[in-house]
């Protein structure tokens, strides 16, 4: 996957105006939004998913979903449990 950090110089952890008064700061300034809206923009559920994959979850609730498959309960909790 790709990752991109992005700081900004004499800024906080959290802060509200980046450039302008009231532009959003951390949480909505120009680059969230673009991030967002390409977010967005992807294939969701099945249509996303390549014709072959595998699902591998260690823990329900903190598994996310995958090609709208959505692991509620295991037979053995904290165990390893597979979806080809």
């Amino acid at each position: 996957s790709v990752v991109t950090l992005s700081e900004i110089h004499g800024k906080e952890h959290w802060w509200w105006d980046t450039s302008q008064p009231n532009d959003g700061g951390a949480v909505n300034d120009a680059q969230v939004r673009t991030f967002f809206k390409d977010c967005l923009k992807r294939s969701v559920g099945a249509s996303g998913v390549s014709e072959s994959w595998q699902m591998v979850v260690y823990n329900p609730a903190t598994a996310p979903t995958k090609g709208g498959l959505r692991v509620l309960q295991q037979i053995v909790p904290m165990r390893r449990s597979e979806v080809p």
